[in-house]
């Protein structure tokens, strides 16, 4: 198999891995939306609704938000404050933004393993949630989603590395800006 076989296996798989991501999310928001209408209705019209609703739409909010932050990171589309590096030239864009995505790719790698002692202790204790379900089931975004945001800024912390070490061109103008 050649190099750019792998490279067009490689970029198939990540293409379904996003399009995995973007169907999830989209079916989630969904769910998410046909149940809060589904209680104002039951509740406004019949005065009932499901006991279970609103822990499974609080704890769909939870999975919405971190996938949601997942992708926006797949994307590099988080939000940023970046005051300094509108100003630097390219290359120093680059290493300003070397040191954000580490750090950034640092803080989601221990909220991911704070995430697992979480999960781990919730199956040690049994704690349960709505309609009896363990409290892991529904917990599990948070360890997953914080390791695939780490992964992708770290990603561009080498991305990034990368630029930064690249040499200059002689005739290149500095940017004002990304």
């Amino acid at each position: 198999m050649s190099v750019t076989q792998k490279k067009t296996g490689l970029a198939r798989a990540l293409a379904f891995v996003h399009a995995a991501e973007d169907m999830i999310l989209a079916a989630l928001l969904g769910a998410m939306m046909l149940l809060a209408v589904g209680q104002i209705v039951l509740r406004n019209l019949f005065d009932t609704g499901f006991l279970w609703a609103d822990p499974m739409l609080r704890h769909l909010v939870l999975w919405v938000g971190l996938l949601g932050a997942a992708i926006a990171t797949r994307e590099d589309k988080h939000i940023t404050v970046d005051v300094v590096s509108r100003f630097a030239p390219p290359r120093m864009r680059a290493a300003i933004r070397v040191a954000t995505d580490a750090f950034a790719a640092c803080v989601a790698g221990l909220v991911a393993y704070a995430g697992t002692v979480l999960i781990k202790n919730e199956i040690e204790f049994g704690s349960k949630t709505f309609l009896d379900l363990p409290s892991w089931t529904v917990e599990i975004v948070i360890p997953f989603a914080f390791a695939v945001i780490s992964i992708r800024y770290a990603r561009y912390a080498v991305i990034h590395a990368i630029e930064a070490a690249r040499p200059a061109p002689a005739d290149a103008e500095p940017e004002a800006g990304r």
